[in-house]
């Protein structure tokens, strides 16, 4: 991206006919102080034009182009905020197809961009063109700050662009001859675009490598709304390439344990994105907008209805977004009540950390909502696993001669409010005190770091969606919001490597290799379940950092349960154990591997419950209860 100085260079390319100029004049129409200029405005006169051994002028090639007046107009625009005195485009005068956009859906754009625009943007001038990003073309390729890259098929372009009449040029018209796209149009876009796709097919997928490094986005965006009125948010994303491995699969279990099938997650078929969130109040007179946290949304649908999912942090009070089914779902009893769609059609339900209803303002801490202090509050049993509390476990070793003290309930938003570790005694940290390590990064990796995970449903976490699509969306976005505190924290990216889905008809008796995926009931409390999923975690012969089973299945208030210190630990031990107490089995012993359990309830954040057990999985310890 180049350096603004008095204006913004913003590249439209792509082949011919992907609707470029329709683009830019559509962008033109929307946004304020924008003007326009056209490669094609900077082609050699008819007689320069390059002719092929068929004799045929070839108008679609690198030599057609005046590039030292087109580097020169760029340059000017970038130094002055305005094209060059003597620059007449000529492209105009060529038509564009209709546009199939509602007059009155520009105009709500419109409205849209001059409401939430940052007041002080300089000129925009968008340059469309069919070559702009081609090696050869480096030096005025570096001049955009913003690239878009069109893309179409062969046969579309193809049919668009033998339906124009001709074009204008700097001396006459030009009518393509028979034949046009075939001997030149499409050869020359092929030949100077083949190094953005991978194996060279401009028909299949982009290189994704190559266009971050020649800063073309695959989708970076800012997503923008209003909430309660008088409060503008901005969503500044960007595609999270590391939450979904370049090979990650879904496999689908079927009840009697075997892998119905098998198949590749498509990387481009889910929208994942992170960023930082941005918020402005006109009617108080705060114009400027103020970075206030980070923001996570995964996509599920988009265009003139979209829908997405995810969290942002406006001055660390988390804000929500899920479906209203989800909503509702997952809904504590103090939550906002809403009103079904008449319609039936799902939609989005904003909530905060802070939003409770107002009958039950007096029962929790001011500054959050899901600490309510209550005996049945969502917590984690960590401290219930023996295998946990052994003094000679190996996270304690070398801090044992440390001051041991007791500390009480730990607020489990604190751990994420704070964005760091809480270092005190307690859960599964067997008494030592590690307070004095708190915001220490010694050891943590220098350069991001990508942590492989595997996730897999069991049959009620299944039942719990209308389909195993849902399923999958859900848990990318789980993942990718629990993986912003690991990456702020430790620069280490949660990455799905494989998913396994159970089918949504729990099993009458539970297959022998997969007891982990059976109904609720008291027959298997959540240590039992985290057991018999540690065992089969430990026979995927996999290089995972670990496993998180997904249920609805708690144990009393235990929403989540984890080894401590367990990462990349792929094979199970079993160990005798003694504990007894809520979340965990009365004695027996317990098989350890790098797995958890996490627990979609009613009155817990999924993500967080992922990051609280992913924490305690790398060796996180908190207090003697965790109340999520």
């Amino acid at each position: 991206m180049a350096t603004p100085t008095n204006a913004i260079l913003v590249g439209i390319s792509g082949p011919s006919s992907s609707g470029k100029t329709t683009l830019a004049r559509l962008l033109r129409d929307i946004f304020a102080n924008v003007f326009i200029l056209h490669e094609d405005d900077f082609y050699k006169t008819d007689a320069d034009i390059p002719i092929n051994p068929e004799g045929i002028a070839d108008w679609d090639c690198l030599d057609s182009i005046n590039l030292p007046a087109l580097q020169h107009a760029l340059e000017h625009i970038r130094n002055n905020g305005t094209s060059p005195p003597d620059f007449v485009s000529k492209e105009d005068k060529n038509s564009v197809g209709k546009v199939d956009v509602d007059e009155n859906e520009v105009e709500d754009l419109k409205w849209k961009a001059s409401r939430w625009m940052f007041q002080d943007v300089p000129p925009i001038a968008i340059i469309d063109g069919f070559l702009l990003y081609s090696e050869e073309m480096k030096a005025i390729r570096d001049l955009f700050d913003v690239k878009i890259f069109l893309r179409t098929d062969y046969k579309t372009a193809k049919e668009r662009r033998e339906a124009r009449s001709g074009y204008v040029t700097l001396e006459g018209f030009w009518k393509d001859p028979p034949g046009y796209v075939d001997k030149l149009v499409w050869p020359n876009y092929v030949r100077d675009h083949s190094f953005l796709f991978k194996d060279g097919n401009v028909e299949g997928d982009l290189d994704e490598a190559r266009l971050q490094h020649l800063g073309i986005p695959l989708s970076d965006f800012d997503l923008t709304f209003n909430i309660r009125g008088d409060l503008d948010v901005r969503l500044r994303l960007e595609p999270n390439h590391d939450i979904l491995a370049e090979d990650a699969t879904v496999a689908y279990l079927a009840p009697d344990g075997t892998i119905s099938h098998r198949e590749a997650i498509d990387r481009l078929g889910h929208k994942v994105f992170k960023g930082t969130a941005w918020i402005q109040r006109p009617s108080i007179g705060q114009d400027k907008w103020q970075s206030v946290g980070w923001a996570r949304v995964t996509v599920n649908r988009d265009g003139r209805d979209p829908q997405f999912e995810g969290a942002f942090a406006v001055h660390h009070d988390h804000h929500h977004i899920q479906s209203s089914e989800n909503y509702l779902r997952t809904r504590h009893r103090l939550d906002p009540e809403i009103e079904t769609n008449p319609g039936g059609d799902d939609y989005m339900v904003l909530w905060r950390d802070s939003d409770i209803l107002p009958s039950a303002a007096q029962l929790q801490h001011p500054e959050l909502r899901r600490s309510v202090l209550e005996e049945d509050a969502p917590s984690c049993q960590a401290d219930g696993l023996s295998f946990n509390l052994q003094p000679d476990h190996p996270v304690y070793l070398g801090i044992m001669k440390r001051d041991m003290k007791s500390y009480g309930v730990m607020d489990f938003a604190n751990l994420f409010s704070k964005r760091q570790i809480d270092g005190t005694t307690g859960g599964n940290s067997a008494g030592v005190n590690l307070v004095s390590t708190i915001g220490n990064s010694q050891g943590c990796p220098t350069t991001r770091k990508v942590a492989l995970v595997g996730v897999a449903t069991d049959c009620t976490y299944t039942n719990s969606f209308n389909s195993t699509e849902s399923v999958r969306q859900n848990v990318i976005s789980q993942m990718n919001t629990a993986s912003s505190l690991y990456e702020s924290t430790f620069n280490i990216s949660l990455g799905l490597q494989n998913l396994t889905v159970s089918d949504a008809s729990c099993p009458g008796t539970p297959a022998q290799a997969t007891e982990w995926n059976q109904a609720c009931g008291d027959s298997v409390d959540i240590q039992a379940r985290l057991n018999y999923f540690s065992a089969w975690r430990g026979s995927q012969q996999d290089d995972n950092s670990h496993w998180t089973l997904l249920s609805t299945c708690n144990t009393g208030s235990a929403v989540g349960l984890a080894w401590l210190g367990q990462a990349c630990v792929n094979t199970a031990m079993t160990t005798n154990g003694s504990t007894t107490g809520n979340g965990a089995s009365s004695g027996g012993s317990e098989t350890v591997s790098g797995a958890n359990v996490v627990i979609r309830t009613q009155g817990a954040s999924e993500w967080q419950i992922i990051a609280h057990e992913t924490g305690h999985t790398y060796a996180l310890v908190t207090r003697a209860k965790h109340t999520l």
